[in-house]
């Protein structure tokens, strides 16, 4: 392998780990999706009605795609795609 391609290789993969961080929510990022308080989010988590999304080193909650669709479920009824329409500028994932 020439070192361009190692060059090339590794930033790709620097690039893809970067774009997983970026896609992880924050609980209060995650409750105004849903529109809904961070508490009632927090609650539900506490109550084991919303299963916890891994945590990073800071000890917050690092919500993906699939735990917001799940929270949506649990504390709307409906699916995550029909909770965005209509929220422009609303990024999830």
């Amino acid at each position: 392998m020439s070192i361009e391609a190692f060059v090339v290789s590794k930033h790709k993969s620097a690039t893809a780990e970067m774009e997983q961080i970026m896609s992880y929510k924050s609980t209060k990022e995650v409750a105004a999706i849903l529109r809904v308080k961070p508490s009632r989010l927090t609650r539900a988590l506490w109550e084991g009605r919303v299963s916890s999304p891994d945590k990073g080193p800071g000890g917050a909650f690092l919500w993906t795609k699939d735990d917001i669709r799940h929270a949506c479920w649990v504390l709307l009824g409906r699916d995550l795609d029909d909770v965005l329409k209509g929220q422009e500028g609303c990024h999830v994932g």
